[in-house]
């Protein structure tokens, strides 16, 4: 069976959540754009707008999850099960970990747990290859009616993390909301929140450094 695509009108089928301002996200982003607020277009992404009428920010909602949706998408295509993987200490030098904010509460609509049945769809809409089913499903969220509240974004389970990750997909509406803290590169990084350090990810996350 096939992701039906959405219906014209339902949008108040879609459940909400309300973040309230200064609620922090994650996202790792290669030093050389200087910025993490990179709202992408095209149809290389699960949430894009299939006609580039507006871009889409990608986060993480903690910095594991940031590392795996950097370094674990395609694992399956490029190495055997359970074989031995290993990350380039350049790589990491390379990459800096940001953490995104909010300065106003914002509205996001949920495309996991109960959010899923809600709109009468399964995880197959989270693990399709074919985006444009996905990316129709997002632009179907963005064009809800501002009454109760119109979407910011939206927010899902990570494929590369799953059971444990969440991410958040925000539209461009927000973009000047939002602000950015350059945590530093990711292998000297260590959490200021938490005792969590670059090592605990790669060791939790199977991975070795040459």
């Amino acid at each position: 069976m096939t992701i039906p695509p959405p219906p014209a009108g339902g949008h108040h089928k879609l459940r909400l959540l309300r973040v309230p301002a200064g609620h922090a996200w994650y996202r790792v982003s290669h030093r050389r754009y200087g910025s993490a607020l990179h709202f992408s277009k095209g149809s290389h992404a699960r949430w894009n707008d299939p006609h580039g009428d507006y871009g889409v920010l990608y986060l993480a909602d903690r910095p594991e999850t940031a590392f795996a949706e950097t370094f674990g998408h395609g694992l399956m295509k490029r190495l055997p099960p359970a074989a031995d993987k290993f990350i380039m200490l350049i790589e990491l030098q390379e990459r800096h970990l940001y953490r995104i904010r909010s300065v106003r509460d914002l509205t996001i609509a949920l495309f996991h747990g109960p959010g899923i049945p809600a709109l009468n769809l399964d995880a197959r809409l989270l693990t399709t290859l074919n985006y444009q089913c996905s990316q129709a499903w997002a632009r179907w969220t963005c064009e809800a009616p501002a009454a109760p509240a119109a979407p910011d974004g939206l927010r899902y389970s990570s494929r590369a993390l799953p059971g444990e990750g969440i991410n958040t997909a925000l539209f461009d509406r927000c973009r000047d909301a939002l602000t950015e803290e350059d945590l530093g590169a990711l292998d000297i990084w260590h959490s200021d929140t938490e005792d969590l350090d670059i090592f605990d990810i790669l060791d939790t996350q199977g991975w070795g450094l040459v």
